[in-house]
């Protein structure tokens, strides 16, 4: 059964090769009676209209296919078949719209950007059929709808006349309205996908989306305004058209957090604020600058809603081209409609326009229709996995690929901005009827060599961290040293000395400090109270000699914790005053044990700064050594 699969697939992309090559030797029959047009070459700022078409065209190979690659396993297809589509639609458009609109094959210019955006149609309804067809079916789409898109065009809104049916310079109509429910339509023929599992972004795929939207965002003033003529006009619309995409892109970003919980969401974000640059195309040269942020600001609204509920073709439109392309672009066409009755001199007729609006809806629905019915359908292949690059590419063996198919991560789905669990099933069930026992090989070996990089990443950063205190701890040591070998480093120490035999007078109950004239006579609790008070009174006179030997030290964190570690022993002292037993008790000061068995176990710490101690044995009658005292020798 996998190899019938196979040998479908590999019989699919074969036919489509052939039929690839065919319409390519057809463009090349009709290019032997091709003439440049240079008849308007004296008048037209070719330099310019130049720039005009390179900008349209990264709207087509960079802005459409980067923001198509949302797919998390469809990267390749959404960048490679944009590339296909547009090179061999802008041919296949400039023959038939040349034949249509002149009569003959002359080319211009104009015949360049005019090929661009007939295959911005296209690459719109690409938008809603991603995933779902194979390139067999990517080329008859193309095919057949740029004959309607050129036959709207010429034909019913007369673009070519001397007095056009509508005005529309950006294409809001002709090309947003026309390409997207054309895509609708067929999409709806053709259904859901059969497994819907992989039509969610992941992190890096929803970064290269944004790329795309960014393209296009720049570039759009070029596609609306490229083919107008130089001027006034041409101007007016370049600086109305970034006004709207201004206004819709801070009304994207206002309203998401709104619709969405109080966060952003990638896909308003990456789509709607493109909407304002739908919707004045129709109008751009005509309204003024407070009628672009108008248009623009309403139509990112009228987007971002439509991205956040998904009203309409949730199920089976995969860009979500509805909600950027589709009600953005009848919002524009109504708008355009207005203009009229809001401005004088347009000469613009509100009849043309509602009927140039009505007449491609109804060619682009009923083809669309039509094209999904008794074309795309007929040559579904259900042996290809939708949303997947590996049913037609032949992808890098890095494992990328497939980890990101059997990824368990939350997608996104565009037509319904949701994030689906994508749930993998293949381990359970085994494998599916399409793979073979060498895939599932392959896989293995993609799954441990991820989790080895795993294991080293976190490795590394274990090992980061270590290197990262060894060197804090290094630092802290250098600083005692700085503080030990300074002019109070002696009066430190013996405040130190002080302190211990202060807690040692402490530890033996009644015994009266020989140092200590105000030692008072009286009941246990008083001594140890006036005992305890002159050890915190010593410490605060160690702060104080710490102070003025580097004040950039003084207030260091590091050494405001060493005085902090004095403190907390101390506090142990004070807590354990009170228990402590006249004969025979056995306390821990500071990690040195006293008691009847007089041995002193000092306490280690794991760190880089505590110096290495050994088991010192004290004979009664001795005095004890300073544990600091030889803590701060060992560092010094």
């Amino acid at each position: 059964m996998a190899a019938e699969l196979v040998t479908r697939q590999q019989s699919g992309m074969t036919n489509f090769g052939i039929v690839a090559a065919l319409l390519l030797s057809v463009v090349l029959g009709c290019f032997l009676h091709a003439e440049l047009d240079l008849s308007q070459a004296h008048s037209t700022d070719s330099s310019s209209i130049y720039n005009f078409y390179v900008g349209v065209a990264l709207m087509m190979f960079v802005g459409f296919g980067y923001l198509m690659t949302f797919l998390k396993a469809y990267g390749l297809g959404a960048v490679g078949f944009t590339m296909y589509i547009t090179c061999l639609g802008v041919l296949f458009a400039i023959v038939v719209e040349s034949y249509m609109g002149k009569g003959k094959l002359a080319i211009d210019f104009l015949s360049l950007l005019n090929g661009n955006f007939a295959v911005a149609a296209v690459l719109i309804s690409f938008g809603g059929l991603i995933g779902k067809i194979n390139p067999l079916q990517i080329t008859v789409l193309v095919v057949v709808e740029l004959l309607f898109y050129c036959f709207n065009k010429v034909c019913l809104l007369q673009q070519y006349a001397m007095s056009p049916l509508i005005a529309d310079c950006g294409g809001t109509i002709i090309i947003h309205v026309f390409g997207a429910y054309f895509g609708l339509a067929a999409a709806s023929v053709l259904g859901p996908p059969k497994d819907d599992k992989l039509n969610a972004s992941v992190y890096t795929s929803d970064i290269f989306s944004l790329v795309g939207t960014v393209f296009l965002w720049l570039f759009w003033p070029s596609f609306v305004a490229g083919a107008l003529p130089a001027g006034a006009g041409q101007t007016t619309a370049l600086i109305n058209t970034v006004l709207a995409l201004l206004a819709s892109t801070v009304v994207t970003f206002a309203l998401t957090p709104m619709l969405q919980g109080g966060k952003l969401a990638t896909v308003p974000v990456q789509n709607a604020t493109l909407a304002g640059g739908v919707s004045i195309g129709a109008t751009a040269n005509l309204v003024g600058p407070f009628g672009a942020l108008v248009i623009g600001g309403l139509a990112g609204l009228l987007s971002t809603v439509g991205f956040c509920k998904s009203p309409f073709f949730g199920d089976v439109d995969t860009c979500g081209i509805s909600n950027l392309h589709g009600m953005p672009g009848i919002f524009g066409g109504m708008v355009s409609v207005l203009i009229p009755f809001m401005y004088e001199g347009t000469g613009v007729s509100a009849a043309n326009q509602l009927n140039g609006m009505i007449l491609t809806l109804c060619v682009s629905v009923s083809c669309g229709w039509a094209t999904g019915k008794y074309l795309l359908l007929k040559l579904n292949d259900d042996s290809c996995e939708p949303f997947s690059d590996s049913s037609f590419w032949i992808c890098s063996d890095d494992g990328q690929h497939k980890e990101q198919h059997e990824s368990t991560a939350m997608g996104s789905s565009r037509g319904a901005l949701t994030r689906q669990p994508i749930s993998d099933t293949r381990h359970a069930e085994g494998l599916s009827s399409s793979e073979s026992h060498s895939q599932l090989a392959g896989r293995i070996d993609n799954v441990e060599g991820t989790l080895s990089a795993q294991m080293s990443r976190v490795e590394a950063r274990m090992l980061g961290m270590e290197q990262s205190v060894s060197q804090q701890m290094a630092r802290l040591e250098a600083k005692l040293q700085g503080v030990t070998g300074s002019e109070y480093g002696p009066a430190i120490l013996e405040q130190l000395n002080r302190i211990e035999a202060q807690a040692r007078v402490a530890e033996a109950g009644h015994a009266k400090p020989a140092a200590t004239e105000a030692a008072p006579v009286g009941p246990d609790t008083q001594l140890r109270k006036e005992t305890l008070d002159e050890v915190l009174s010593q410490l605060k006179r160690l702060e104080e000699k710490l102070a003025p030997q580097d004040s950039s030290q003084a207030t260091d964190g590091e050494v405001q914790a060493q005085l902090s570690r004095i403190e907390n022993k101390l506090a142990a002292v004070q807590s354990r005053l009170p228990n402590m037993s006249r004969m025979g008790s056995t306390t821990s000061l500071g990690g040195v044990t006293t008691g009847s068995s007089q041995s002193v176990v000092p306490a280690t710490r794991p760190t880089a700064m505590s110096p290495t101690r050994t088991t010192r044995t004290v004979q009664p009658g001795t005095q004890q050594a300073s544990p600091y005292l030889h803590q701060y020798r060992n560092i010094g």
